[in-house]
């Protein structure tokens, strides 16, 4: 019986064992570097200043995430961003800077 409840929520709340997967990708633009986190439409997030120096903290407003971050110096050198490493057991991820840096956060296309 308690099989049958348990297979029954899974069923109903299928989010309960998967967390929300966020992709980051980035790019080198030039006179900036770009990284782009494919979060749900309306997911509150914010950037707050890391707990390390020169690091930067993307915290979101949800029970879980897993960030993909595989892919991230594919296309970018160290050169401004050192390190991209999720928090564990938070749905936040810390951006490491490798320079003095100004950072802007903002939403793009939703």
């Amino acid at each position: 019986m308690i099989r049958f409840f348990f297979l029954g929520l899974l069923i109903v709340f299928p989010g309960i064992i998967a967390a929300q997967q966020i992709t980051v990708r980035s790019g080198e633009h030039g006179e900036f570097t770009r990284l782009v986190f494919d979060i749900p439409v309306g997911t509150n997030w914010e950037v707050n200043p890391g707990p390390e120096e020169n690091q930067l903290r993307l915290s979101l407003k949800m029970a879980t995430a897993r960030f993909d971050t595989s892919a991230v110096f594919d296309k970018i050198t160290r050169e401004r961003i050192s390190d991209v490493t999720t928090v564990p057991n938070e749905a936040s991820i810390d951006i490491s800077l490798a320079c003095d840096c100004v950072s802007e956060a903002f939403v793009l296309r939703n």
